[in-house]
């Protein structure tokens, strides 16, 4: 099953909402993507039809806070060995 066909996507591209979050074009909420992180930490491990997991939007956005990216790497620690289709 695509990622895109899970109850979690929302876009045509199967970004969630923690994707959408991290990817605005402003400086993304610690506080909105620690409560998407806690309410739902499935979204964490879903990447997108791109295979861009939410650590992946996070560590290219130049305005994310790093206390964002620190949680998302402790939250799932492997995250970091994760590849998008960019490599």
């Amino acid at each position: 099953k695509s990622v895109v066909d899970a109850p979690l996507a929302i876009t045509k591209d199967g970004q969630n909402f923690l994707h959408n979050s991290l990817s605005q074009s402003r400086e993304s909420s610690e506080e909105i993507v620690s409560m998407l992180v806690n309410l739902f930490p499935l979204l964490v491990e879903l990447p997108d039809k791109y295979g861009q997991y939410p650590i992946h939007l996070a560590a290219r956005k130049k305005k994310t806070s790093l206390n964002i990216i620190q949680s998302l790497v402790e939250d799932i620690p492997h995250s970091l060995l994760w590849k998008d289709s960019m490599g």
